[in-house]
Order: C-alpha cells, then structure tokens, then sequence
C-alpha cells in the first residue's frame, strides 16, 4: 500500500489545495497521514474538516497532531511511525500532486531498497512563472555505492525532493541517522542510502507542483530570514560537516563538502541586504575554488548556451 504522508505547519491558506489534488487519481487503496507541527493557525481545523467529509475514499485516512513544535524531520517521523504503507511518499501542505500523478505513484509499490525520483513542476507565485525541474541524470548513471555516496557527498542534493518517494525500507535502515537534523530531511537520507546500496531510479514524469511563496524554509536570497529559515541554514551545515568527517567519503568530496559549510556560515551572518550581497559574492569566489562545483558551472552555463 501507497501511504501519503503530508506534513503541515501553519499552512491554512494552502493545505486545502494539497488535500484535494489527491483526489483526482484513484484514492481508494491509499493511507493519508496529514501530520500537524503544533500550527498557531486554523489548519489542523481546515484539514479535520476535510479528513471528515473525504477520509471515506482512502484506505486510511487521519490526522496526528504533537505536543510541541519538532520542525520538518520530527513532523515527518511522526508520520511515518503512524503509517502502514510499505511505499513512502511524503508531501508539504504547501504543494500538490498533479492529476493522476498518485496512480503512477502506486505501480511502484512493492519494489524494495529503491529511491524513486520523478520531476517537479516549480510554480513561482512571486514572479508569476512555471518551470519543469528535472533532478541531476548523473546520479542515474551505473555505479558503486561508494561511488554514488561521494557523488552526492562533492555535488550536494542532486534529488528534487517533492517529487521523491520510496521503499519502507530505505527511511528504517537509515531514519536514526538523522538525529540533530531538525529541517532537512532528504539530502542527509539520499547520502546514508547510497552507502547502504540503495538504488536510485528515475521514473519520467512530474508528480507535483512545488509551490515558491514568501515563507518557504528555502528563503530568497536577500529576504530577511526568519528563525526557522536560519535554523534550516544551520541543518545545512551540520549536514555537510558530517559528510565531511565520513570515513567513506573522498578527500576531493570532503573538500566540497567544507565549502558548502563555509557558505552557509558567511551567508547566515549576513543580515541586511548589503551585508547579503557581499556576501554572496564572496561565497561564489570561495564555491569557485571547488572543483566539483566549477565543474556543475561550466555543464550549466553550457546546458544554457545550448537551450538559447
């Protein structure tokens, strides 16, 4: 079985758009698990609501709400450990699937120790524009474990992850990991997969459109930050910094890894817009002495010259 997991945290001016685009594919043999991170808004009533005029058309359908606020990775958990699916897909209550996108979704159950990754329709509600984004090819590309692990360790999150979904088995054989990672609950889980042999398949289609709006934790880049969106900054580098002390991991990777936590320490102590634009010219000065990443550089601007 299918679950769905869709995390929320004040998000009542959205959350009805998620719930409702789940049902336009087959619902019936699929678990919806709605998990609230203590919202100071109305959406545990928005989704209570919904749950009771819809949660007849899913296998199962609930809301689990906590005592206290736990971020993203808590929120999360908390799902999961309330779900029997032995397919995963998670969802934030600020995005949604695209129409049929779960019936795709549902052929996928019973293939184990797999990561799978469709694409993502990016909508921006700040500038008005939509764009489909693809996750990087080179993951897909056949090779070691070790190999895959110091891929992701040098590049980065090379998975969207709204549009990832997967095996029971790949959140329980590396879940503990995630201790002292309160938002980011995807690069760090793709990372410790790839060292335990998962596989990682590209499926070819978009199943969700992630929404871009003035509160998403991935902050604009001069937009003053919030607590959680520091917070989030902070996860970044804690992430990186365990990369970097991984034995497994390649001294060219490790490097990466220490730069990509350079950045994001200069970038979170930047607090005005002045401060934030010389900064983020003194990040791509420091990125630019990585060689992973001035390798990503030139393939993009290449990808650019070739798309005009």
């Amino acid at each position: 079985m299918l679950s769905v997991i869709i995390a929320t945290y004040n998000q009542e001016n959205y959350v009805l758009d998620t719930l409702n685009s789940m049902l336009k594919s087959d619902v019936h043999d699929v678990e919806l698990i709605v998990t609230d991170d203590c919202s100071t808004d109305r959406t545990p009533e928005v989704v209570e609501a919904w749950i009771d005029k819809n949660g007849h058309r899913f296998a199962n359908a609930k809301l689990v709400k906590g005592s206290k606020n736990v971020g993203i990775v808590g929120n999360h958990r908390k799902g999961i450990a309330a779900s029997k699916g032995s397919l995963l897909k998670g969802l934030a209550g600020d995005d949604w699937f695209l129409p049929g996108a779960i019936d795709v979704i549902k052929k996928y159950d019973g293939i184990k120790n797999t990561i799978f990754c469709s694409d993502v329709v990016e909508v921006n509600e700040l500038t008005d524009k939509k764009r489909i984004r693809k996750n990087d090819q080179r993951l897909f590309m056949p090779m070691t474990s070790s190999e895959r692990a110091n891929l992701l360790a040098g590049v980065g999150c090379m998975i969207l992850a709204p549009g990832a979904f997967y095996s029971r088995d790949v959140w329980e054989d590396s879940a503990d990991l995630l201790c002292g990672i309160k938002h980011i609950e995807d690069y760090y889980l793709w990372f410790c997969s790839a060292k335990k042999g998962k596989q990682f398949v590209e499926v070819g289609f978009s199943s969700v459109c992630y929404r871009v709006h003035g509160n998403n934790i991935c902050a604009p880049k001069f937009k003053k930050l919030s607590i959680t969106q520091r917070d989030f900054l902070k996860d970044e580098m804690v992430v990186n910094i365990q990369i970097s002390r991984d034995a497994e991991v390649s001294l060219l990777a490790k490097y990466s890894a220490m730069v990509r936590f350079v950045s994001g320490f200069v970038f979170s102590k930047s607090y005005d817009y002045v401060g934030r634009s010389v900064a983020m010219w003194l990040l791509r000065v420091i990125r630019l002495a990585d060689p992973i990443y001035f390798k990503n550089a030139i393939i993009k601007v290449g990808e650019r010259i070739l798309n005009l």
